[in-house]
């Protein structure tokens, strides 16, 4: 039998938040300037309470500012089921054109 020493065994690095943002393209949502102006949503940090008030874990979306001029901050989660609950609750005016 042979022996194993855990200090020699590889584990693979953790992903990193450019990379899941890349992954979770598919997952993504943009919350159009309206949108976040009705709802005072002005920073990131507005945006994450936000989430958290509608039930979604910090660790299963990443959020950045917008890259186009429709919108202000795109949001990618990692499961199809938070964006679905979060046009269940009631926002899916959120991103007319995805």
């Amino acid at each position: 039998m042979q022996k194993r020493y855990k200090h020699r065994e590889i584990t693979p690095e953790p992903p990193t938040q450019s990379e899941l943002w890349r992954q979770w393209s598919e997952r993504g949502l943009i919350l159009e300037h309206a949108f976040t102006k009705q709802k005072q949503l002005e920073r990131k940090s507005d945006v994450y309470d936000w989430l958290y008030e509608l039930g979604i874990q910090p660790d299963r979306y990443i959020i950045r500012k917008c890259d186009d001029h429709r919108g202000h901050i795109e949001i990618r989660f990692r499961e199809q089921a938070d964006l679905a609950w979060i046009k269940m609750s009631g926002h899916a005016e959120l991103d007319k054109n995805k």
